[in-house]
């Protein structure tokens, strides 16, 4: 019930500020213009060099190694950094489970009171190679969330990687405003 509630929060704290993230067969799309695949967080107020910074302070206290994390740097205009997540999701296919390690390059381009945001590659995977994909593109030992004829398959794991990818915004917004708790000490 717990888990139920704080994903009832998040939820609704995504709809409030409108930058939300759907799994389509496309893979990742903006809830609100399905045919862009990035989202613009608007952040009225702060300069193109501060969000910057913010977003440098995001991934300092988001990657255990963000010097190796860090792939592209453009000081004040654009940041790239990849991103492992290990033990992703769980996926239950044809009476097995699979543990899905996640692997995602984001770029963060600023301009004044804005921020574009893209995950850019996405990778899903098990340590031995069984992919989750979000369209399935051939028959085999890959896991599709859509069918060919574009029939959702796997509910639980859009929702999930929705829920994942959503969090990574609203968390990476909070660094943005300012609104850590990092900084109520």
């Amino acid at each position: 019930m717990k888990k139920f509630a704080t994903v009832l929060f998040v939820l609704s704290a995504f709809n409030l500020c409108g930058q939300v993230y759907v799994v389509t067969p496309d893979g990742l799309r903006d809830k609100d213009i399905v045919d862009q695949s990035y989202l613009v967080i608007n952040v009225e107020g702060k300069t193109a060099s501060q969000l910057y910074d913010n977003a440098l302070k995001y991934i300092n206290a988001t990657h255990k190694n963000p010097e190796y994390a860090m792939k592209g740097n453009v000081a004040g205009e654009y940041l790239k950094f990849t991103t492992y997540v290990p033990d992703f999701l769980i996926i239950e296919h044809m009476k097995a489970n699979y543990d899905m390690n996640l692997s995602l390059t984001t770029e963060l381009n600023f301009k004044d009171g804005r921020v574009k945001l893209e995950f850019i590659e996405i990778g899903m995977a098990t340590d031995s190679g069984t992919k989750l994909l979000f369209m399935q593109e051939m028959v085999g030992v890959d896991i599709p969330i859509y069918t060919k004829k574009l029939e959702l398959k796997k509910p639980e794991a859009k929702t999930a990687v929705e829920n994942y990818f959503n969090g990574r915004v609203k968390e990476l917004t909070d660094y943005l405003f300012e609104r850590t708790a990092s900084d109520k000490w």
